[in-house]
């Protein structure tokens, strides 16, 4: 299974406490590095990264969830989410492009704000 499908599926089970909703796409690719928090070693190899990250998001469609985004005010941007609704080429509300203008900077600086806490809920989630 993918790490960001653990992550989104942790997060729909409320297991991120302080996340309401969604979470930031920053920081579901900077869960999913390995050592978690990790920078890319290129600016060119995040951006593919995280467009890869995209596109299987895009497409994931099992068992009644499908990734989906809301725009969020505390991040002020968009963040993503499992939910439980019919699955279409356009399902999951937000372009690459759209998350790359948002997003691509801090991706590329390591910037994923992963809280000491989050890091803690992650390995925990990882190593079950």
């Amino acid at each position: 299974m993918n790490r960001w499908i653990k992550i989104l599926e942790a997060n729909r089970e409320a297991k991120f406490p302080m996340w309401d909703f969604g979470l930031s796409p920053r920081f579901i690719i900077g869960a999913c590095q390995i050592p978690i928090g990790s920078p890319f070693k290129t600016e060119l190899l995040s951006k593919e990264g995280t467009e890869q990250m995209f596109e299987e998001m895009k497409r994931h469609n099992s068992n009644g969830l499908i990734v989906s985004t809301i725009n969020c005010d505390k991040v002020k941007g968009p963040i993503m989410e499992l939910t439980s609704r019919k699955w279409s080429d356009d399902s999951i509300g937000i372009t690459f492009n759209e998350i790359w203008e948002r997003y691509g900077a801090e991706i590329t600086e390591a910037k994923y704000n992963i809280t000491s806490e989050e890091r803690k809920i992650l390995e925990r989630l990882f190593n079950q």
